[in-house]
């Protein structure tokens, strides 16, 4: 890419195409006046990487646009300055919190465009445009397609302020904003652009890029290590007893899932267990409240424990302890106030100064360790901003609040934190460690057709929310109209598997295809994305299905789900081609349900129909060898149900963890098979050879095999 000036405009150019031109820039102040300016031009070379800039000043303000050019990449920084006026002790102007800063670009791409973006104040979701200005305000990722080349741009939130990107006839608005009253400065990264043939590496690209840019030594999602609790099946109270939760409840479905035989390993208690001030919601104590604990959080969690094996139990948090924040008059308060910041509304919260908020939450997180809580779950945590607005940055506020609170839960509950009500940008850039990140809006299981949104919302925040954070994609009802959908959508998520179905209503049937005996999670190694086919298509206002990814190994799974609101059938297709890493391949397809599989050539594609509210699973798998290996077919995910696979010459050797059926696909003839050295004879259905497991822990399979 390439910046050029030309007419009081800057271009950005790609393949001697214009993409976007910059026309104007335009300043707002506290008092909602717009101050607009022209440019004069400089260009500096280095290393190859060409940083165009823009600057202007007047009288009564300075501007600056700069633009850092690569072959497939551009970073945008740009902002404002507010100058004082004589006499600089009488009256200042000073800029809006929201908005402060404008460019105003023009676009000829033609689209359709899929936008994501916040449309709450905790969560972001996909809209997808066939017209630019129909961008929505809030965007905070774009992609689009020219011919063979997608492009993305990206909406940073740098150290301080946010960016974020709105359509406008003929183009978008990139615009800064501080949330911070009484600042004449405002300069940061705000925008990245990327293209290229993969449109998945072009994101991950423009954040790297970003975190480069704002200097944010955060880790990617790829680099965390996840934290063991969530590795097994878990159970959140919230659905089932919401804030009436208690102890005896608790106990009650415990004793309905070991009857069952669902190998619950961790157990979540949600809103409701703490001492609060319920009219006002406020925090007023460290425990949980004595009439339905009676033996506080130490006597539930030892019987837990004790009495019913549960490996790990957390409890919820809010962000400013509790919705609206510390009761002045209570025990809490007491043992907190060091850490507390009063504001001028009379709330009195969590200080956002990092060092201030590590003491806030070390304290409470110490007490609970010794209470033996072993994780959290932090919600309404996009609420910082909500709460600090004239008072600090965007950045300032939320990297302060989130420094603290992780370095808390890195030191007590070793960084086994969820968190939640966190998708506003400034907390998704704002994040120094954490590792988990709720996903979605919640799935609400009595809204009819919900499923619908929760998917779409998934599959396609993860394209921008998948590049931080490991994703909780929300608690799920085991019985219910949807429980199939939701179990596969738990199998692509690449994050933890949690239950909330109320007291009766635990379907073991929905649950065992997600988990060993044991209860660990057969968990894929990336962040569910949706195809290649489905990036740029709406398919709830459609008729396509949506197909969504992910991987474990070399090996694939592919969900496809009909949550088209017309009610009618979805048609569609699966081919290698529509993952990016397939295109050259040709693999073997198992479709799940009919527990059948063929191979197929790299460009072939398999036609597909998913009735009204259903979905089908389908796993691709390289054929690389004499022989693939399916795994335990009871499994979503068969092949992570396999400990082991050595290979030989002519042989394989395989350790499976339990009982079921295992599957292997070949074309090739088979000399002999033992399972723990005594020789079994497979059932063959075409290139399917299946072989049954007997239910004891653990099998050596050992399968023989000729050449082509």
């Amino acid at each position: 890419m390439q910046a050029e000036f030309d007419e009081g405009k800057f271009n950005l150019i790609y393949n001697d195409k214009t993409l976007i031109s910059g026309e104007s820039i335009t300043l707002k102040t506290s008092t909602g006046e717009l101050l607009s300016q022209t440019f004069s031009t400089s260009n500096i070379q280095n290393n190859g990487i060409k940083t165009f800039n823009l600057r202007s000043k007047d009288a009564h303000s300075e501007t600056e646009i700069e633009v850092t050019c690569h072959e497939q990449t551009a970073v945008i920084r740009f902002g404002a300055k507010i100058l004082e006026k004589e006499p600089v002790f009488g009256k200042q102007k000073f800029l809006a919190e929201k908005s402060a800063v404008t460019m105003s670009c023009i676009s000829q791409n033609a689209g359709p465009y899929t936008a994501v973006y916040q449309h709450k104040e905790w969560w972001i979701r996909p809209a997808f445009c066939k017209k630019i200005q129909d961008i929505p305000k809030k965007t905070q990722l774009l992609l689009w397609k020219t011919d063979d080349t997608y492009f993305v741009m990206l909406a940073v939130c740098g150290k301080q302020n946010r960016a974020d990107l709105c359509g406008k006839a003929n183009g978008f608005t990139i615009s800064l904003s501080t949330n911070c009253s009484g600042i004449r400065d405002c300069s940061d990264v705000a925008a990245v652009i990327t293209c290229g043939e993969n449109p998945y590496y072009c994101i991950h690209e423009a954040v790297q890029l970003a975190l480069e840019f704002t200097e944010k030594p955060y880790q990617l999602r790829e680099d965390k290590r996840f934290p063991e609790p969530f590795e097994y099946l878990g159970w959140c109270s919230w659905d089932a007893f919401g804030h009436d939760v208690s102890e005896t409840d608790i106990l009650h479905k415990l004793d309905e899932l070991n009857e069952k035989k669902v190998p619950v390993q961790w157990v979540l208690i949600d809103d409701g267990w703490s001492e609060v001030n319920v009219d006002k919601q406020l925090l007023s104590g460290l425990d949980a409240d004595q009439t339905r604990f009676p033996d506080g959080l130490t006597g539930t969690i030892r019987r837990l424990k004790e009495d019913y094996g549960i490996r790990w139990v957390g409890v919820w948090q809010a962000v400013m302890g509790y919705w609206n924040g510390i009761d002045p008059n209570s025990q809490a308060y007491q043992e907190l106030s060091d850490y507390l910041e009063l504001l001028p509304n009379g709330k009195i919260l969590p200080c956002a100064d990092a060092a201030q908020s590590f003491g806030f939450w070390n304290k409470w997180h110490q007490y609970l360790k010794c209470c033996g809580v072993d994780f959290v779950k932090v919600d309404s945590q996009s609420s910082i901003s909500l709460f600090y607005t004239g008072r600090r940055t965007f950045g300032g506020a939320s990297l302060g609040i989130h420094t603290g609170l992780e370095a808390s839960a890195a030191l007590n509950f070793d960084g086994s934190l969820i968190n939640c009500m966190g998708m506003a940008p400034e907390d998704i850039w704002n994040r120094p460690q954490a590792v988990l990140s709720r996903n979605s809006d919640d799935f609400v299981p009595k809204v009819p057709h919900a499923i619908r949104e929760h998917a779409l919302q998934n599959a396609y925040n993860s394209l921008l929310h998948g590049n931080f954070y490991w994703e909780d994609w929300d608690m799920f009802w085991s019985e219910h109209e949807a429980a199939k959908q939701n179990a596969i959508l738990r199998a692509l998520s690449g994050g933890p598997i949690y239950l909330s179905e109320p007291m009766g209503q635990t379907n073991p049937d929905n649950i065992f295809p997600l988990v060993l005996d044991d209860g660990k999670i057969l968990r894929c190694q990336d962040v569910g994305l949706p195809t290649l086919d489905c990036l740029l298509v709406d398919p709830v206002k459609g008729t396509a299905p949506l197909k969504i990814f992910n991987r474990y190994g070399e090996n694939y799974a592919i969900g496809i789900f009909n949550i088209s609101e017309s009610g009618k059938p979805c048609y569609g297709s699966i081919c290698a081609t529509d993952i990016p890493v397939l295109k050259d391949q040709s693999v073997w397809l198992y479709d799940w349900e009919k527990h059948s599989a063929k191979l197929m050539d790299k460009n072939e594609r398999f036609q597909i129909e998913v009735e009204p509210n259903g979905a089908k699973l389908f796993l691709l798998l390289p054929r690389t060898g004499e022989i693939t290996i399916l795994g335990m077919i009871e499994k979503y995910l068969s092949f992570a149900a396999i400990e082991q696979v050595e290979k030989f010459d002519s042989e394989l050797l395989i350790r499976i963890p339990q009982g079921g059926t295992f599957a292997f696909l070949t074309q090739n003839a088979i000399s002999d098979i033992t399972m723990d050295g005594i020789p079994v004879t497979p059932v063959i259905q075409g290139d399917l050879h299946l072989i049954e497991c007997p239910s004891q822990r653990g099998h050596c399979l050992r399968i023989r095999y000729s050449g082509n």
